[in-house]
């Protein structure tokens, strides 16, 4: 087996590139690395870093040839900058990720603090905005802004208390939009916003996780988001599944940099390349 590397200069994806390919090599894995976007012949894996637009020649590249793309990124699930995302062929949850059935082991050792009750509050709703051409949104048929006015329309009709969290890094543009039927959110930290809401909505962000977490019935809308299997996926869907599997299984979505320089990620991601999504 060959795996070709594919990263840029950035600091994270150098540390990255060098920790997959001690890995691999762990595994007896003979890997090279290659220049952002570029296919080479004989592989039989394309390690790379990012959405998968971001590298339209390896695309093109696993359509036509079969080969696999193993996609790294930020992690889902607490500090993203300490947990790497690792899946096959598509990022978020259109990623296809390793799956041990573990009783729940590695959920309880990392994160179980992270987890509270279903909240019984009712009567207010925030909408958590996304950044403008964020790759989560290429399935977005109008602009973020355009979807957040109407949600927030949506739930100001339904009766809900409506408050619009912007994306911490549109405020560091110094974007300052809100739609007129909600409130801005005055808070840095999202776990101030979850703290009073009885709604969360998201198109699709990693805040949702963190809403479901935190025990905040939520609102997905597009399928590639983590929270997919438990969330609603209209305004009128306040739901509140059983989340034991799902965090199971989203345990297992993200190593640290020392399980992967380690090997530790590759065995469950080869023996499970090809498993289903969770129900």
């Amino acid at each position: 087996m060959k795996v070709a590397i594919s990263i840029n200069h950035a600091e994270h994806q150098q540390s990255h590139g060098d920790a997959i390919k001690s890995g691999l090599a762990a595994h007896g894995i003979e890997s090279v690395f290659m220049p952002v976007n570029t296919v080479i012949p004989g592989a039989d894996i394309h390690a790379v870093w990012g959405a998968p637009t971001k590298h339209p020649a390896i695309c093109a590249w696993v359509n036509k040839e079969g080969g696999r793309m193993l996609i790294f990124e930020r992690g889902h699930v607490g500090d993203r900058m300490n947990w790497t995302s690792v899946g096959w062929d598509g990022l978020g949850n259109r990623g296809r990720y390793a799956r041990v059935e573990d009783g729940g082991e590695r959920w309880r050792k990392h994160w179980v603090h992270l987890w509270e009750p279903w909240t019984t509050r009712h009567g207010t709703a925030v909408v958590l905005g996304q950044c403008a051409g964020d790759a989560s949104l290429y399935g977005l048929k109008e602009g973020i802004e355009s979807w957040a006015t109407q949600q927030c329309q949506t739930l100001k009709q339904a009766g809900y208390q409506v408050r619009y969290r912007a994306h911490p890094n549109m405020k560091r543009r110094g974007a300052l939009f809100c739609p007129a039927t909600a409130q801005p959110s005055p808070n840095e930290r999202l776990t101030d916003d979850l703290r009073w809401a009885s709604l969360a909505v998201t198109y699709n962000s990693t805040s949702g996780v963190e809403a479901v977490l935190a025990g905040v019935p939520t609102v997905t809308m597009d399928e590639g988001a983590m929270a997919w299997a438990v969330s609603g996926h209209t305004i009128f869907d306040r739901i509140q599944p059983e989340r034991d599997a799902w965090t199971q299984w989203i345990s297992w979505t993200q190593f640290t940099l020392e399980e992967i320089r380690s090997g530790f990620f590759w065995e469950p991601l080869q023996a499970v390349s090809n498993m289903e999504q969770p129900a």
